[in-house]
């Protein structure tokens, strides 16, 4: 009868064990009103769970599963992604989400947006806000979608690399580092050319045509320069040298010398170059303030006067401007070349 009594004592005391257990793994015992009613009891046996159970908490297994059951909001074992989806990432507007205490934005590769302080001791280092996700379990997972992540941490066996970020290094370090290693990779894909490709350099993805073409830059390295760089700009010099005619491995011997100097060229230059062409073939426009015409010359609406005077800016052009461009301005020099006395009718000879 004694031994029944027993057993059946602790038949009793399982389901609060159990859920003890449950509110210790997922961090929020202090919180649980069962957790706190046995906590206080001296005498419950449960309280010699605990230390067992923090021992476990902190183990790899437990990590693992940590980052594996984070998944299951909107990943499941034998379906594909549902439900919640990527949360909003301000910065990259390519969605985050919480993976084991750190919020990844899904970016090529994810950045580490946030780090909850738990989850520090499973690596070597701190992770920061800034970091990069390299790989999962050895596996690479730069230039993988979101998807492909996902599918990579449901199957999680517990060991996950990160880079440095940008922010803790310098700009010429972080240059230099990713020249070598694109150089060590190869191209990229690049849809657009694919016989060129594409790799990223520092906070650029720089397709490899001829000059390099930026395809998409990373929020935190605009700080470095006056104007915004954008899609569409080109790679113009790297340390004074031009690099126009330079072939991909050219630039990346450059590059992996880079001594902090890097120039891009707008992209809106060739528009420039367009429009004045179809403004020669076709003719001015009507002026009616001034009876000699005008023509779009990129996204600027000029009156051939003379000076020629600015009627019109499309908003997307200020960006290439130290000062905002506005209606009433007049063009003064093009590259360097003052045009004040100018013939201003672009149907002359």
């Amino acid at each position: 009868m004694l031994r029944h009594a027993k057993e059946g004592k602790k038949a009793k005391e399982g389901p609060k064990a159990q859920k003890l257990e449950k509110a210790v793994l997922l961090g929020s015992w202090r919180s649980s009103s069962s957790g706190q009613s046995i906590l206080r009891s001296r005498r419950s046996p449960l309280r010699s769970l605990i230390p067992r159970m923090w021992e476990r908490c902190s183990s790899t297994s437990c990590w693992r599963d940590w980052v594996t059951t984070s998944l299951h909001p909107f990943v499941s074992q034998h379906r594909k992604p549902r439900g919640m989806g990527p949360e909003a990432d301000e910065q990259s507007r390519k969605g985050s989400n919480w993976i084991g205490g750190i919020q990844l934005a899904w970016t090529s590769p994810p950045t580490v947006r946030k780090v909850k302080s738990h989850v520090q001791e499973h690596f070597p280092r701190p992770i920061e806000p800034g970091d990069t996700l390299s790989e999962i379990d050895g596996s690479a997972v730069d230039g993988r979608s979101r998807r492909e992540i996902l599918g990579f941490l449901r199957k999680f066996k517990g060991s996950l690399g990160f880079k440095r970020g940008l922010s803790h290094k310098s700009h010429t370090e972080a240059v230099r580092e990713s020249a070598k290693e694109a150089w060590r990779s190869g191209p990229e894909e690049d849809s657009q050319h694919p016989s060129e490709g594409q790799n990223w350099i520092w906070g650029f993805l720089l397709a490899w045509t001829s000059p390099p073409v930026v395809r998409d830059v990373k929020p935190e390295v605009q700080e470095h320069f006056p104007n915004p760089v954008s899609p569409g700009d080109f790679l113009h010099q790297v340390d004074g040298k031009r690099v126009e005619n330079m072939s991909r491995t050219e630039v990346l011997k450059l590059l992996q010398k880079y001594s902090g100097r890097i120039g891009f060229r707008s992209g809106n230059n060739e528009d420039f170059r367009k429009s004045a062409q179809e403004a020669l073939r076709s003719g001015p426009q009507e002026d009616s303030e001034s009876g000699k015409g005008c023509d779009w010359i990129g996204g600027i609406l000029l009156a051939w006067t003379s000076p020629p005077v600015v009627r019109d800016v499309k908003p997307g052009m200020q960006k290439h401007f130290e000062k905002p461009i506005a209606a009433g301005d007049v063009l003064h020099a093009v590259d360097g070349t003052r045009v004040h006395n100018f013939i201003t009718d672009p149907a002359a000879p």
